[in-house]
């Protein structure tokens, strides 16, 4: 992800400087609603397509994290090009 991802989460919800570092370390994704949050990372793509998806939902968080659908689609379609050169 990039570093941008993480300083806007920063703007956006003001967590931790420390628990942004940590995010930003090992690749997770965050999103927050009323009365609950959502810690999120993806796997590797294997193949063309094929990934997984590792999440935790803390409080009464409902939605599934489509805020950073882009984000990750971004990182991934990058990954695959450093691949293939």
């Amino acid at each position: 992800m990039s570093n941008n991802y993480y300083e806007d989460l920063y703007a956006r919800f003001a967590l931790h400087p420390g628990l942004i570092d940590a995010m930003r370390e090992f690749g997770i994704l965050y999103d927050r609603e009323e009365g609950g949050e959502f810690y999120h990372l993806y796997t590797p793509v294997y193949g063309l397509r094929v990934f997984f998806e590792v999440v935790q939902r803390v409080g009464s968080y409902g939605s599934y994290g489509a805020a950073n659908s882009a984000v990750r689609m971004a990182a991934q379609r990058r990954d695959r090009e450093n691949r293939l050169t």
